[in-house]
């Protein structure tokens, strides 16, 4: 937490001197805007870590700020960059402050903007932290020179300044590396980062660093990002990890540990800015999940930003997925998961418990089959009951791997909080209704004429793919199975009945249709429609072409007959008379 300590009185004259100024200071309290330090990013496997960057300070606190400055970096053969984050920092505080910070800057000429930032007071001065990764920057230029540019704080840092004034003007920036060898031991990479601060009034700054794993203390290291540190102050000045006093004699003594230095290049002049590591191989022990950083400071003020550590570490971290559940059919459902062993440092092992849960009541649980490597995987299935008739809707499935049925891991992992996934379950939207329409419909006309070949299938307002696209199909015929008929419509040339059967995973529907061919009609000979000629006779009469219905239809059931002028129109069924009277002019 950040806080600062301070004396009551009326007036209290203060040595606000980081550096030489003196205030009256009445009874308000001095006030921290800063972010705590925390977990930002956990690798484990073969890695290791590295740091460069570079100050803008041509001297401690000159009041001449550059606004760009270079750093060499390079890995070697065996070295492989997984992640790289730039961080810069300096004196100023928001976009709408007086003296704003610099968000955006420059790497080898790529524009790159603040992702996170972070800010922090000393009494009336702020002053700013920016965070974005450049793996991608990295990649592209390789080893080589890395320079920061367009960082301007010119307009903050200037003398007459209140930065100047109180000797705060700074700037800098640095890039942690990330990076693999497979030489290396098995690791655990932490990095946490925020923006506290310790000074003459907030002498004091504890850091818990938690989700460690130590698994052998050998090459165990720390490292820290630290910002304003100066040489010449040295007041109280301590870094302790677990209770004992670091050092990194002569670099960093124990009584200035920031002091404007960087351990990678044992280059101590890197004004205003750290870039250290540390042994901390016998200030930890095996078995340990946290530790405890201890900062003071009796005038200098220091900010950290980030804090790494480096910890051999043989674990196993397991995970589980599951496929979104698209159907639940009979009131069994079927998963399909995956057990992960990712971000691990050691084999998960075979038998490792997966319980499946049902709004927290444990409806299913298998193991996992095999021992799990780094990065392995392993994926299974498992079938569930349902009970879809009195389950709330929603309602959740969730899967814990490493998971006793108590909530008890039986497994140590690097991360114990991980196990669970889950998903919230819909009935509307997952139970499979495969339904046809009352009956298979006959695609064509209603009746089937004998001698006819015509099709059935499904009604295609109803099509049969909205239950699921791998849907298949089978017909049968008097209840016996057609070979080879697995489309969704069929043609008919027999009289019986036709039954669709349609399976979706595992879930059935029939139907059926009794088919019936209509014999084809046959035209009786009708008796000749005569009327003689009315006055005047102009050759023209009406007749009522329906009176030879009866003699065409001839007594056959179901027919009907309708009139054409012409035989093309009548085979085609077009135009046919609206009238049944017709003149007709001979």
């Amino acid at each position: 937490m950040c806080s600062f300590k301070f004396k009551q009185s009326e007036i209290v004259l203060s040595i606000f001197r980081k550096k030489t100024l003196s205030f009256f200071l009445f009874l308000v309290p001095l006030f921290c805007f800063c972010q705590n330090i925390e977990l930002y990013k956990q690798y484990n496997g073969k890695y290791d870590y590295k740091a460069f960057g570079n100050t803008l300070n041509i001297s401690p606190n000159s009041c001449n700020i550059q606004t760009q400055s270079s750093a060499v970096f390079s890995l070697s053969p065996s070295q492989n960059l997984i992640s790289a984050y730039l961080y810069w920092s300096g004196s100023g505080g928001l976009i709408n402050d007086t003296f704003p910070g610099d968000y955006q800057v420059s790497l080898n000429g790529i524009t790159v903007s603040a992702e996170r930032t972070f800010i922090n007071n000393l009494q009336d001065n702020k002053f700013y932290g920016a965070f974005a990764e450049v793996t991608g920057i990295l990649n592209n230029f390789g080893n080589g020179t890395y320079t920061v540019s367009n960082f301007d704080l010119t307009g903050n840092i200037f003398p007459g300044s209140p930065y100047c004034n109180n000797e705060t003007d700074f700037g800098g920036w640095t890039i942690t590396v990330v990076y693999q060898d497979n030489s290396l031991p098995l690791n655990q990479v932490n990095i946490f980062d925020g923006f506290e601060s310790v000074s003459q009034f907030n002498n004091n700054l504890t850091i818990q660093l938690t989700t460690l794993n130590v698994m052998d203390n050998m090459g165990a290291k720390i490292g820290f990002l630290a910002w304003e540190g100066d040489a010449s102050l040295a007041v109280n000045e301590t870094l302790r990890i677990n209770g004992n006093i670091l050092s990194n004699p002569p670099l960093n003594p124990q009584t200035n540990a920031f002091n404007g230095t960087n351990s990678f290049t044992n280059s101590s002049q890197l004004y205003n800015m750290d870039v250290d590591f540390y042994s901390i191989e016998n200030y930890i022990q095996t078995g340990d999940v946290s530790a405890t950083i201890s900062l003071t400071s009796g005038q200098d003020y220091i900010i950290v930003n980030n804090i790494i550590t480096v910890l051999n570490s043989e674990l196993p971290d397991a995970t589980v997925s599951f496929e979104n559940i698209e159907i639940i059919c009979n009131n069994l459902v079927e998963i399909n998961y995956t057990v992960f062993n990712i971000n691990s440092t050691g084999i998960l092992p075979a038998g490792t418990p997966i319980k499946f849960y049902l709004e927290g009541n444990q409806i299913g649980q298998a193991l996992t089959n095999n021992n799990l490597p780094i990065d392995g995987q392993e994926t299974g299935t498992i079938s569930l009951t349902i009970p879809t008739d009195t389950v709330p809707d929603p309602f959740t499935i969730k899967v814990v791997v490493d998971d006793d049925g108590g909530g008890i891991s039986t497994v140590t992992e690097i991360n114990e909080d991980n196990n669970e996934f889950q998903q919230i379950i819909s009935l509307a939207e997952v139970v499979l209704n495969l339904t046809l329409d009352p009956d298979i419909l006959i695609t064509n006309d209603d009746a089937i004429c004998e001698g006819e070949d015509q099709v059935i299938g499904i009604n295609s307002l109803t099509p049969i793919e909205a239950a699921g696209a791998n849907s298949t199909y089978q017909w049968f015929f008097n209840g016996t199975l057609i070979p080879g008929e697995t489309g969704e419509q069929l043609t008919v040339t027999q009289v019986g009945t036709y039954q669709l059967e349609v399976t979706y995973e595992g879930c059935n529907v029939t139907d059926d249709i009794l088919v019936e061919f209509i014999i084809n009609p046959i035209a009786g000979t009708p008796t000749p429609l005569i009327i003689c000629d009315q006055t005047p006779n102009d050759g023209i009469a009406d007749f009522n072409l329906t009176e030879a219905d009866t003699d065409i239809i001839n007594g056959q059931t179901n027919n009907f007959v309708t009139y054409h002028e012409t035989l093309a129109q009548a085979e085609a069924g077009t135009r046919p008379f609206s009238k049944s009277i017709h003149q007709y002019s001979s």
